[in-house]
């Protein structure tokens, strides 16, 4: 891996993904401006706005590895935690996880009232919910393709419902690393134990909503290709069985 890796990212584990869905009305929608939007994500930054009038619902979660990934981690060799794509995958992950604890939203648009003059009425301001440019740029710069759709989506999320998150998680044990391809690039390819016990996340009221009895650790996998000689997280699963 190139030097490239020592550069300097969080999302919900199954279990925490799974608590905090049933708690928020509004945790889901994020998904609809991404996928149905004409827009779209890419790596300059594209708008990441949502109609918090949409009642589309979609998992919190991250999606269950394809079966190619998972097969081909399956028989791949274990390295160390201090392995060099292991310690930067952890990098930006937890680079996500602070996007998450700084995260801005956009300020919504004046409108402009039948008198012709532009104005932010109350009843208008929540009309559309966007993430700032500043925290949509701080995805982009380590994460790419579908994992940057994901991640943009969560932190949408976390903006509509006012939640909060401090902490990182840790990867622990020995990783699985292998090489592969991402939309026929080289890429790759780690299955990794994160630790989330030091995660804490609060809904706007200061409410914890970690679930207290459910594991802090999960496998996660996760694709790194090189973009314009930055590794970024492109892709980001879990395993079928994410026990670790």
């Amino acid at each position: 891996m190139s030097q490239h890796m020592l550069g300097s990212a969080r999302f919900l584990q199954p279990s925490r993904a799974a608590t905090v869905s049933r708690i928020a009305s509004l945790g889901v929608i994020a998904v609809l401006a991404l996928a149905g939007c004409s827009g779209g994500q890419n790596d300059t930054g594209a708008d990441a706005s949502v109609s918090p009038q949409s009642t589309v619902e979609t998992p919190s979660e991250a999606p269950v590895a394809n079966s190619k990934v998972a097969e081909k981690l399956e028989s791949a060799p274990q390295v160390k935690a201090n392995a060099e794509e292991v310690v930067k995958t952890e990098e930006l992950y937890n680079s996500f996880e602070q996007t998450l604890a700084e995260l801005e939203m956009a300020q919504p648009q004046a409108e402009e009232n039948d008198g012709g003059s532009a104005e932010s009425a109350p009843e208008n301001k929540d009309r559309f919910a966007e993430l700032s440019a500043t925290s949509q740029d701080r995805v982009h710069q380590i994460a790419t393709g579908s994992a940057a759709d994901e991640f943009l989506a969560q932190a949408l999320e976390y903006g509509l419902n006012g939640w909060e998150q401090k902490g990182n998680s840790t990867i622990v044990g020995e990783p699985k690393l292998t090489d592969g391809e991402y939309n026929g690039e080289p890429a790759k390819l780690l299955e990794v134990c994160l630790d989330s016990s030091d995660v804490v996340v609060k809904d706007s009221a200061g409410n914890v909503l970690n679930d207290s009895g459910a594991s802090k650790r999960s496998l996660n996998i996760f694709t790194l290709t090189e973009v314009d000689g930055t590794w970024k997280i492109s892709s980001h699963e879990f395993p079928n069985n994410p026990d670790c």
